[in-house]
Order: C-alpha cells, then sequence, then structure tokens
C-alpha cells in the first residue's frame, strides 16, 4: 500500500513528484494520447517476482486504461500461463531475475511457443538489454521506472504494432 502525506503541495503532485503527482500526471497524458483515437486498451502479462510490481499493475490498470490478463511469479510459471491466457497479451512484462528461470531463458521458451509474442523487459540489470533485444525482446525498460514513462514507450509500441 502506497503511504503518502497529503501536505504535499499541488505543484509537487502536478509535476509527478510524489506517487498522487505521478499517477496525475500520467492521467493527463493518456487522456491527451486518446483524443480522437478511441479508447485504448493494452492486455498485459506480468512476469515478475517482485509482488510490490504486480500490486503497482494491478492497482493502475484502471488508471492507464490497461488490463492485466496473466502474472508470473517465475518462468516456470509464465511458461505454463502463456499458452492459456485468454485473450494473449499483447505485450508481456518480463523481469530478468527471478527464481528458477531467468527472463532471457523465458522468453526464449515463449517465442518457441509464439514467435509473435511480443516481450519488453523491466529490469534493474542493465548488462542483459543488449542480449534481450539481440533474442527478441521489442523493448528494454530499467527498473525503477516510472509509470508514466512505461505507459507511454507502451503506448508507441502499440501504435507501432498496428
Amino acid at each position: 500500500m502506497l503511504h503518502y502525506s497529503w501536505n504535499t503541495n499541488w505543484e509537487d503532485r502536478k509535476r509527478g513528484d510524489c506517487p498522487i503527482g505521478e499517477m496525475i500526471a500520467a492521467f493527463d497524458f493518456f487522456r491527451e494520447h486518446r483524443k480522437g483515437r478511441g479508447i485504448f486498451l493494452l492486455n498485459l502479462m506480468i512476469v515478475d517476482d517482485e509482488q510490490s510490481i504486480l500490486d503497482l499493475f494491478d492497482m493502475t490498470q484502471e488508471i492507464y486504461n490497461f488490463r492485466v490478463v496473466a502474472t508470473a511469479k517465475d518462468g516456470e510459471e509464465a511458461l505454463l500461463k502463456y499458452p492459456r491466457v485468454i485473450p494473449r497479451p499483447d505485450i508481456v512484462l518480463m523481469d530478468q531475475h527471478m527464481p528458477k528461470m531467468t527472463g532471457i531463458e523465458c522468453m526464449r521458451k515463449i517465442l518457441q511457443i509464439d514467435p509473435k509474442a511480443n516481450i519488453v523487459f523491466l529490469s534493474v540489470d542493465d548488462s542483459v538489454k543488449e542480449e534481450a533485444l539481440k533474442l527478441g525482446a521489442i523493448d528494454f525498460v530499467k527498473k525503477p521506472f516510472h509509470m508514466k514513462d512505461l505507459i507511454h514507450q507502451l503506448s508507441l509500441i502499440v501504435q507501432a504494432m498496428k
């Protein structure tokens, strides 16, 4: 759960210098992005062993107008769930460092199952960026990230897919 002091002034909140401000800024971005273009909806699968990341996506999916269709806490669980997920995720957000199987190993196996899978890496480890992109990831986002920035990147990916 986010703990936030309501004593922060409104300008800090609008700039995104606090959790509430980040959500306000992202909502403003999305409202502008959607003008005249219909409703933006994205189906995501989140593969990450950090519960806080899974919770963040769960709590913000309505604000950012995306849907989490599946989650997995490690690569093995992701491999079991991915073929059964309906609707098929538009994008799989994949962490690198997880128990049982790394993100790179999991991505390789998902791409064998579904060569058209769109996988975006979310990781603190910059050293895997080049390898992930070379092996088929469509993007790499360094943790920690701001939701507004991630949503912007995902919206650009979706536009390119159309």
